[in-house]
Parts: C-alpha cells; structure tokens; sequence
C-alpha cells in the first residue's frame, strides 16, 4: 500500500549545521498490521511519519499510497489524498481546544463530503463509544484530560474509516494505564488497517508490534517481522498488587478484622474510625492519603499477555458504508462562513471584546482622514528642525585658515563649524550572534556639550570625560524609528546610556545622557568638533589607485598597527605621509596629485598599515586646511543669536537662522500645497489602519496551533481562508460600520459651522469610499500572516512553538 524509494530530507542544507533527517529511505508497507518505526528522540522518526502522511515536504525520492504520489504533488492534492486515505493520531493530540467532543471529531466527516447529520451522529457516536469517551460529547476539548484526548485524538482519526493511521508517539503524554488502553485499541485497528506507529519504547514495540523497524540518524538499520509469544513487563501505575509488599499483618478482634499491608517494616500509629456508614482515617506525619484511582490488587503481579489486545474487538468496517466514495468538500459556504464568523466574535473572551473598541476608534479616525480637506495647524519643532536650533548658517564661504578664525572670533559666535554640522556615527549592533558585525547611523546636528541643559536631562548624566557624549531625544527617536535598535533590545532611553558609538580612527565614545532641548543634536567636547567633522563613515574609500583625502597623523601616531617604515612624519603644511605601497611610485620628495590649498602634497616618507587601509597621513594644519576647502557653508553657534544674525546682515553677510527658516519653509509647505494636506490625512488614516493590522494579527497568532490542526487533518488553504475571511467580515461589520455612523454624524455637524466647514466633506461618496477602504484594508492585513504562514507545511506550523 505504501512504497518509499529512496526519500531525503535535510534540515538546514548545504550549511555548517546540516543535518540529514531522511537518509535515503526505500521500505514498502502492506496493507495491514501494526508497523512501528522505533528509534530514539531526534533519529527522524517522526519527520518519516510526516512526509508519509503529506504534512511535510521531502528534498528527493518517491511516496507512493495505495498507487498515488504523495510527492511532487500540489498542496491541494495531498490535501484530497490525506484526508481520504490517512488518520492522524498526534503525541499532543492536536484537537481544537474551543470546540466539542462530537465536532473534533465530525469534522472530518464533512470534509469528506458526508452532509446528512443522521448519519455524521451514527458515526461518531459508534466510534465515541468504542473508544470509551462518548459522554464527554459536549464537553470542550480543553477541559478533558490527557487520556481522554488522545481517546478524541483516535476517534478523529478512524472515524473516517481511513486505509492508513499514522500514530507519532500516542502514548507518549499519557500514564501506564492509558497506556495499555491507548495500544489495545490501535493494535485492534491495525488487524484490517496498517497501523504506523511512532515510539521509542521498546518494550511497547515488541509486545504490540507485527513489523518494526529501528531507524537512527534519519536511516533504517533494521526491518523485521516481530513474530512472538512473550509477555509485557509492563506495571500499571494505579494499581498495587498486595502479596508483592513484604509487610503482611491481620488483626482479628471482636467484631474488628483489619488487613494491613506495606512496604516498610516501622509500623505506624493509624486512626480508623467507623461511623455512620462512613470511614475515618487519621495518619501519622510523613504519611498521606492515596490515590482513590488507585486499585488494590490482592495477589501477585503478572506480566501482560497477548490476550489483553488479542480479545479486544473494533469492526468499525461493518458500521461504514463501503461503496462510499470520500471526495474532499468544503466545509464553508457563504452563510456558514459569515455564521462562523458571528460565531467565533461573540465568543470572545471578554478581555477581546473591550479590545473590539479599537476598532471602533480606528474606524472612526478612518473616515476622519479620508473626510478632510484641511491643512495641518499644529505646528510642533519634531515636525521641521532639521539642525540645532540655536545656529546660524552662512551660505556660499569660501572657507580658509583664515577665513575660518575670523568668525570663530566674531563676537557672540562661541564656535564656528565647516559645513551643516550634520554628523554620523556609527552604532553598533554587537550584542547578539545573529547581528555580529552589524550597524546602524546614528545622526544628528554637532553641538558643543557644554550648551546641555542639565536641568533638561531625561535620562542618564551629563558628559564629562573627553569620549563622553550626550544625545537629544531627537535624535534618539530617530536612532528608534528605524526599527533596527529594536533588534538587540534598545527600544528606550534608558536602554542608550552607556551604549557605545564610532568613528573611523577616532575610535569608540560612550553615550551618557539623553537630553530634551528639541535640538536634534548630538553633544561632544568642543575640541573634538573638527576631528569628528573630518572624520566621517561616510567617506569615500580608496582604490587601488587612488588616495583619500588627507587625515592628519595625530589619530594615527599611537596606533600600533601603523609604522613607518621610511622617511619621516608629516610636520609641516603640505607634507604627506603616504603607504609604503606607492614606495617605487613616489619617491620622497616628490609630489602628489593630491593637492591642498592649491599646491601638491609632498611625499615626506612611507608607513605600512598591518589592517591595509590607503590613507594619506598629512599634518593636523594641513588636514584642517583641506577640509576647510571642500566646504562651501559656515555653521556659526551664537552666544545671542539675534545679535550675532544683526551683526553679520549689517555686513552684507549672507546669514540664515535655521530654525525660523526652517519653520517659514513648512508652514509655507503645509498651507500652499494641497498635497501636504492629503499627506497628513493619509498619515490618520494609516495610524488607524496600523491598528486594525496589529489587532488582526494578534488575534490570527493566537490560532496559529488551530490552523496547523485543521491543516495536518486535511483542510485545504481555502477552506483557511474561507474561515478566517468570515471572522474578518463579522469583525469590521460589528465594530466599523458602528463607529463609521457616529462619527459620520459629528463632521455632518461641523462641516455646517462657519470658517472651519470648509475643512470638512460628509456625503455618501466619502462614507462609502471609507467603508471600502476599511473593509478592504482589514482584509488584506487580516489574510496577510494568513498566506505567511499557508506557505509553510501542516508539519512545520505545528511546530511552531512562539504562539499558542
């Protein structure tokens, strides 16, 4: 019936971890029997089941049941063909824990097409009572016990009179006496079905099995028939059998006769008590009651025979219909699809159903956005500044040495930068294996540390070592907003403080406080202003041919990994200090191309750098000057800012106030083109929207195990989709439509208030444009990690061990 030829599977393939689960597997199975695959934990075992039963995809070789190919084949197929010809008994029983008994179990039955409800209640029912749990029919399958599960787990499985029962490990959650129960039952099934089963015991194995095979390290060792007469040294946990205890005593007095019965020789003093028809029992400390599950036994123990299955009887066969054709059949239409939709909402928990507000605020602030026509009119400083607030820019400076002092010296500046001040460190993302090597920028305006308010401080202390820098919460909300911080674990202030930033050879500095001055800045010591300016990760990098711009060797002088190894260091304007590389390119003495205020650089010696970088090493004068020349703006810090702006207009300087500059241009982007407007509508709408995903995906992850459930019993992706479709419905239509009306009435009302009207449009067109685009905005985020997660196999969201 089932014929494997040469089957592989691997987990992690072509990797430094690949493991090899199925190793080139060929077996054939014959239409009946108990066949137990016996291995121990992680040999492969239950992966073979999976591929076998269709939950799993193999990498090479051929399944075939009953003459069909379970591989190569669409999902879809497998799903017809598993639910036709394969149960599936589960080790952790896989039942839909919210629903009954009785519809664990018929739901198969309808996925096979049977609609007559006469015949589903014969069915189940017969198949509830052999396996002894039929008054638990309308019980939930979550409040059963372990045995009583794996009871539902079996019935769901042979109810639909299937060739084939795939049991992983069924009795692996359960006692010694479920146990035995458990396999009288599978080994009855497998005398006119074949029985695959999953184990690592093998005491079980051998007693029950006709066929084992031994697999180790996803390969078959052994194959062989299990032909025997012996017995199962197997104990019932629940049951203690009294001529085994060494300790035997009968007391026998004037109308009292106890026997007692132990396993230490210290008698203790017990209190028995009859009163009432009822019995009293005091016992000493270090003594407590038993089970009353338990049952006495007053002889020896005997191992199990063959009889305890041979003489149990299942003719499930004679109860089914045999010229029934099972045909896979969907088991929602259109209004069982929106009935179960209804169903599952109003069942809610009720913490659920006060969450279902969101939506209704969602939905609300939806037509909200799509219903304005207005500009922004708050204005907040997060929306425009794009530099520290208190600078001043000059536009068009040619800058020099000279140039450069003469506004560092002006009164009211206290510090003149090169260009925008924008900066970039880099921040590390060390903490974890996965993202070893990796980093993000950390951006913002340079300031001096000493314009920190601390009195402004929101998180950690202000900077005082020359490495010590403090950030604004700008730039903080920045480093957040990408997402990537999130990564390691720094989702918070806090989480910044003591976190290191870099830079290209001036190395590490510590971040030490978080500031909230509404300045996207990042605070340094001010001497370190220009060397953090000239040294950014930005940069181009050298070829093979070509240098970078100078680098002043004062960074490099203590680095070990740089020596020289020929002429001598750079120490005056326009002397370069170059890799020994270019050693028979440029002699010493001779010029660069490279030029730096106008005159080539002169080659002063050779270095050679064991980390191979290319730069030119060149005096601190000198790397200053070429800085200063590939600039064409000033940032200037103002001690007064108004007086410094008045000093240099009167100069016919020409001088920009960043911030009101700034500010002018977004008020003017805001009020002057429509656009704008449309924008910040469309960031309401997608606030709302980003909620309704949240809330839909949340709710979908809580079902993942259900989905794998219905998956791994045979329901197709559609027949997925169809339910959750329902719920989706059922959700945007109690909660949307609700929410949509009322504040459809509101902006009715204001839109006929005069000056502020105008920003408002309330008409048909606008609350069903909104409608829609609720409705299909909840569809598509509430299908999404649907069809993320329909792309995985019934094994592998199973599996899944992060939702419940």
């Amino acid at each position: 019936m089932i014929r494997l030829t040469g089957v592989n599977k691997y987990y992690n393939r072509k990797k430094n971890n690949e493991i090899h689960v199925i190793n080139e597997t060929s077996i054939e199975l014959a239409d009946k029997g108990l066949v137990t695959f016996l291995g121990h934990s992680g040999c492969g075992k239950t992966t073979l089941l999976n591929a076998i039963g269709g939950l799993d995809k193999v990498d090479s070789g051929e399944i075939l049941i009953d003459g069909e190919r379970m591989t190569t084949r669409s999902e879809g197929k497998k799903d017809e063909l598993r639910n036709a010809c394969v149960g599936y008994i589960f080790q952790n029983y896989n039942l839909i824990e919210d629903e009954t008994v009785f519809n664990n179990v018929a739901l198969v039955l309808r996925m096979m097409g049977i609609r007559d409800k006469a015949e589903i209640e014969r069915r189940v029912m017969y198949i509830l009572k052999r396996v002894g749990i039929d008054r638990y029919r309308n019980r939930p399958a979550k409040m059963l016990s372990g045995g009583e599960r794996q009871r539902v787990g079996i019935a769901r499985a042979i109810v639909k009179n299937p060739k084939i029962i795939i049991a992983d490990e069924p009795t692996g959650n359960l006692d010694s006496r479920n146990t035995i129960e458990i396999m009288n039952i599978i080994k009855a099934i497998s005398r006119e079905k074949l029985v695959i089963l999953v184990t690592h015991e093998r005491e079980i194995a051998e007693f029950y099995a006709s066929r084992i095979v031994e697999i180790v390290d996803g390969k078959i060792i052994s194959d062989r028939e299990n032909i025997h007469d012996e017995e199962l040294d197997y104990r019932l946990e629940n049951k203690i059998y009294l001529q085994d205890l060494p300790i035997q005593q009968e007391l026998d007095g004037e109308g009292v006769k106890v026997k007692y019965y132990s396993d230490r020789e210290d008698l203790p003093e017990i209190k028995v008590v009859v009163r009432g028809g009822n019995l009293y029992v005091e016992l000493p400390e270090g003594l407590h009651q038993g089970s009353d599950a338990v049952e006495l036994v007053d002889g020896h123990y005997q191992k199990i025979s063959k009889d305890i299955y041979e003489e149990y009887e299942f003719d499930y066969d004679k109860q089914v219909d045999q010229s029934f054709t099972p045909k896979y059949t969907s088991i929602y239409t259109l209004p069982s699809m929106l009935a179960n939709g209804y169903k599952k909402i109003f069942s809610y928990s009720l913490i659920k159903k006060i969450l279902l507000a969101g939506f209704v605020l969602a939905s609300m602030f939806s037509i909200y956005a799509v219903s304005n026509i207005a500009g922004i009119t708050n204005i907040t400083d997060d929306k425009f500044v794009q530099v520290n607030k208190n600078y001043l820019t000059i536009e068009g400076a040619k800058l020099t040495p000279e140039v450069f002092r003469k506004y560092e010296k002006m009164k009211d500046i206290d510090y003149a930068l090169p260009g925008n001040s924008h900066v970039a460190f880099l921040f590390p993302l060390d903490d974890y294996y996965q993202s070893s090597g990796g980093a993000v920028n950390l951006e913002g305006s340079l300031a001096d540390r000493s314009m920190v308010n601390e009195d402004a401080l929101i998180a950690g202390k202000a900077a005082k070592k020359e490495r010590e820098i403090v950030i604004d919460r700008m730039t903080a909300d920045s480093l957040f907003s990408e997402g990537t911080s999130g990564m390691i674990g720094v989702n918070s202030y806090g989480d910044l403080i003591g976190r290191k930033a870099e830079l290209p050879r001036l190395g590490e500095f510590t971040i030490t406080g978080i500031t909230e001055q509404n300045s996207p800045s990042i605070y340094v010591k001010g001497d370190l202003m220009l060397d953090i300016l000239m040294n950014q990760p930005m940069q181009e990098e050298a070829d093979d041919s070509a240098v970078n711009d100078p680098v002043s060797y004062a960074l490099a002088a203590e680095d070990p990994d740089i020596e020289i190894t020929g002429g001598s260091a750079p120490a005056s304007v326009g002397e370069a200090l170059i890799s020994e590389d270019y050693r028979y390119e440029a002699a010493i003495g001779s010029k660069l191309d490279l030029r730096v205020n106008g005159k080539k650089l002169t080659v002063c010696g050779y270095y050679n750098d064991k980390r191979q970088r290319n730069d030119v090493f060149v005096s601190e004068e000198t790397a200053k000057i070429a800085y200063l020349e590939k600039e064409n703006s000033l940032t200037l810090s103002p001690s007064d800012k108004a007086a410094a702006y008045e000093t240099l207009s009167s100069k016919n300087v020409k001088v920009t106030d960043n911030y009101e500059t700034d500010r002018q241009a977004y008020i003017d982007s805001i009020t002057k083109q429509i656009l704008a407007t449309i924008l910040v509508s469309g960031i309401i709408l997608l606030i709302s929207l980003i909620e309704m995903y949240l809330m839909l995906r949340s709710s979908f992850l809580s079902r993942v195990k259900e989905v794998g459930v219905l998956r791994a019993i045979g329901l197709k992706k559609k027949d997925i989709y169809k339910m959750f479709m329902g719920e989706i419905i059922a959700l945007t239509t109690l909660t949307t439509l609700p929410g949509m009306a009322v504040m459809a009435y509101i902006l009715n009302g204001i839109s006929k208030i005069p000056m502020i009207g105008g920003q408002y449009l309330m008409n048909p067109v606008v609350f069903m444009v909104s409608l829609l685009l609720v409705f299909g905005f909840n569809m598509l985020a509430g299908l999404l990690p649907v069809a993320n997660t329909m792309r995985k196999t019934p094994a592998e969201i199973l599996s899944r061990n992060d939702v419940n």
